[in-house]
């Protein structure tokens, strides 16, 4: 099976597409610059996993009017999260061109 791998410029051109299309991409914003500060060492009252948690509960608005987020949700979060973190913190200092 071959798959195809985009280009930079496929990928500067799906992001263009993305921003004219996307209301909530300031969600997105706050979420990366909160877990861009805590992971260069800033004090903040907010966790990694917080951050992830709210650009998920605001992309996912519909499913968790059905369902509501729980403190043991959050705690879900943040096991996956601290179970990952190495390898995560590995993909933060590559660009995606790298892949």
């Amino acid at each position: 099976m071959t798959f195809y791998t985009p280009t930079l410029q496929d990928l500067i051109c799906a992001h263009s597409k993305y921003l004219a299309n996307e209301p909530r991409d300031l969600f997105y914003k706050v979420a990366t610059e909160l877990i861009s500060l805590i992971s260069y060492g800033c004090v903040t009252e907010i966790t990694v996993p917080e951050a992830v948690a709210t650009l998920l509960l605001t992309w996912n608005r519909r499913f968790f009017l059905k369902r509501k987020f729980r403190e043991e949700d959050l705690s879900k979060f943040e096991n996956i999260y601290n179970s990952h973190k190495i390898h995560l913190d590995e993909f933060r200092q590559k660009s995606i061109e790298s892949y």
